[in-house]
């Protein structure tokens, strides 16, 4: 278990991180790079919560989340928390 902004989260609950940039892609193996994990300068990096969401939830999420943007939704890259914290 950690704790993250006042939020307990356990150590292998799944999160999943909004792909909005062609370039967090890799061509090759349509992967995810990690400068998809790392945080802008103003450190406001947003990732959701699976517990309790279907995969069909969630991708409306990031629709509606590219939506407010001018960035296209282009998937999503899960990590277990305890992965995320680790880079805190």
């Amino acid at each position: 278990m950690s704790e993250v902004a006042g939020t307990i989260l356990a150590d292998d609950e799944t999160l999943a991180r909004f792909v909005l940039k062609r370039e967090w892609v890799r061509k090759a193996h349509n992967t995810i790079k990690q400068d998809a994990f790392i945080p802008p300068k103003d450190l406001q990096l947003s990732v959701t919560r699976h517990t309790g969401i279907s995969t069909e939830k969630l991708i409306e999420i990031g629709k509606s989340v590219a939506s407010k943007t001018s960035l296209d939704f282009l998937g999503r890259a899960d990590i277990e928390a305890q992965h995320a914290v680790k880079m805190l």
